[in-house]
Formats: structure tokens, C-alpha cells, sequence
């Protein structure tokens, strides 16, 4: 079972962007569940939902994407809606400027997927390269879409890839989501920039985790050789070579926040919080309530 913790139980109200998601694993919490939670901190309507699950007519398309509004502006596009989506439940907001309501904050759905999506800024230079319009599916797109399809956290990624490859991503500055279901997690960076670059890494059931921003540090160069534990977009490692951003011939390892983000690593709060939750999960596995205590302000 997977429970999707504090999206649904302690949403705040801080600051724009400000928003985080902790994963526990199953073999280090109290009941086997896995826990996945955080808040979703945009000022604006917050409201649940339950979606049931629907059937749909042969040739239906969904609108997704940016409009001219964004700070990347974009225009929206039309793909195929799928024949059968699947329930799920959400935690809904309404504003995001150029993004249209109704926006996720955390998912649910009826085969226990959970997903949350938290900021990842790309670097500069990436996110210049963002197209003017830009096209493609955006941070809430995926991850509503995911509810309507996956079955397990790793068809999640896979759905997120190909949708990407497909249509491109609309961004606003850089995404990740962190996808969860009873046995294991994937945190999934997807970049700015309109190159159609994405990351994934497997977080297993003895893993503590925390998104604030999402990260992902050292990969293997040939990460496409290990896909159950890394999955990405073919021209993931090439684009950052071509764009001298990293030389294979250096023997440096591959670390994707000091390639194509801001180099810092781990945040500060990132630490300070798997650090208290490892310490409390070596004396004594970990429950709802212990997770449910962690709230902090923007760093």
C-alpha cells in the first residue's frame, strides 16, 4: 500500500514554489506502506477531488500545455486522451500564471500510484533555451496523466518519457515529479529548455528521501544500461557533451545538479530532514505521525 501522506494532510501556505515531497520506503515504515507526502505551497484555491474512472469515445484529445501568460510563454496543443482512465484522488489548486486550472498537487489513483510534483530549476543557460512559443505537456499535465494511466511508479516514468518525446514540455523553468507506489519510488527531473531532457532514478523500499528542490546527484554515463535504476531521455548525457558542459574523458562522474542545474546539491532543509527521519527510522520504524511533524518556511 502506498499512502500518500501529507499531500492531502498538512497543505501550507508559504510561499510560491516553496514546495517539497518525502518519501519513506515500505521496509522502514511502521505498517510496510510506502509513505509519500509534502505540501504544495502556491497562494492561490486548494481543493480535493475525486475523479472516477471514465471511458472515452475513439479520436478524444485533452488540451495541454502554456499559455502566452507563462513566463516561458507557449501555446496549448491537443494529444489522444486515452480510451479508459483510471480514479484517482487530487489535491487541486488554481492559479499558476499561464498554467490553466484546475493544477495538481498530489495524486492518487485507483492501482496505488501516488505522485507529487516539486520545483527543480535548470541552469541558466537551459533555460534560455526555451522556445518562443513553446509547446509541449506541462508539470500538471504529466502527472494528471500519469494517474490516468500508470500502474506502478516505473509505467509512471515510462508515461512521462514518451509523452515528452511525443509532444515536448512546456516548462516554467524546470520540474520534477516524485512517483510511488507499494514497493518503490522515482524521483523524474524534466529540464526547461525544449531539447526534451529528463532524468529518473529509482528510490527503493529501504530509501529515505526528500524533493526540495527535486534532485538527482551522480548517474553512470551509460545510465541506459541500468533501466531498473535509471531511465532518461537518449540525448540526456550527448546534449550535455556537445554543449561542453561535461567531458567523458575526464573519468569525473556524471552529476546531473552540477551539469544542468545549479550545482548545489542537496539543500540545506534536504539535509537537516533525511538526516532526523534515518535517525528516527534506526531506532524505530516510522509511521504517518512521523512524518506529519515536519513543516519549515522557505530557506
Amino acid at each position: 500500500m502506498v499512502l500518500i501522506a501529507a499531500v492531502l494532510a498538512f497543505l501550507g501556505s508559504t510561499h510560491a514554489r516553496a514546495s517539497y515531497a518525502i518519501y519513506v520506503g515500505k521496509n522502514l515504515t511502521a505498517d510496510g506502506s510506502t509513505l509519500l507526502g509534502g505540501t504544495g505551497d502556491e497562494p492561490s484555491s486548494h481543493w480535493l477531488e475525486i475523479v472516477p474512472r471514465r471511458s472515452h469515445p475513439p479520436g478524444e484529445t485533452i488540451k495541454v500545455g502554456v499559455t502566452r501568460s507563462a513566463n516561458y510563454p507557449g501555446e496549448l496543443i491537443d494529444i489522444p486522451q486515452a480510451s479508459l482512465t483510471a480514479g484517482y484522488i487530487t489535491m487541486n489548486y488554481s492559479d499558476y500564471d499561464g498554467f490553466p486550472a484546475p493544477l495538481t498537487n498530489g495524486v492518487l489513483n485507483e492501482y496505488g500510484v501516488a505522485a507529487r510534483d516539486v520545483w527543480s530549476p535548470a541552469r541558466e543557460e537551459v533555460r534560455k533555451m526555451t522556445p518562443n512559443p513553446q509547446r509541449g505537456v506541462n508539470y500538471s499535465d504529466l502527472s494528471r496523466i500519469v494517474m490516468e494511466r500508470a500502474h506502478s511508479a516505473r509505467e509512471a516514468v515510462e508515461i512521462v518519457g514518451d509523452l515528452i518525446e511525443r509532444h515536448g514540455y512546456a516548462t516554467y523553468g524546470g520540474n520534477s515529479h516524485f512517483f510511488a507506489d507499494a514497493d518503490e519510488g522515482w524521483v523524474l527531473i524534466d529540464f526547461a529548455g525544449g531539447k526534451g531532457l529528463w532524468i529518473a532514478e529509482r528510490v527503493g523500499p529501504d530509501e529515505i528521501r526528500m524533493s526540495y528542490p527535486g534532485y538527482i546527484l551522480e548517474i553512470p554515463v551509460d545510465f541506459a544500461k541500468h533501466p531498473d535504476r535509471y531511465r532518461g531521455s537518449k540525448n540526456f548525457i550527448s546534449f550535455a557533451v556537445k554543449q561542453g558542459w561535461y567531458h567523458p574523458r575526464s573519468g569525473r562522474p556524471f552529476d546531473v545538479n552540477a551539469v544542468y542545474q545549479r550545482g548545489k546539491g542537496r539543500s540545506p532543509a534536504v539535509r537537516i530532514i533525511e538526516q532526523r527521519l534515518k535517525q528516527r527510522a534506526a531506532v524505530a520504524k516510522i509511521s504517518f505521525a512521523g512524518v506529519s511533524w515536519i513543516r519549515f518556511g522557505t530557506p
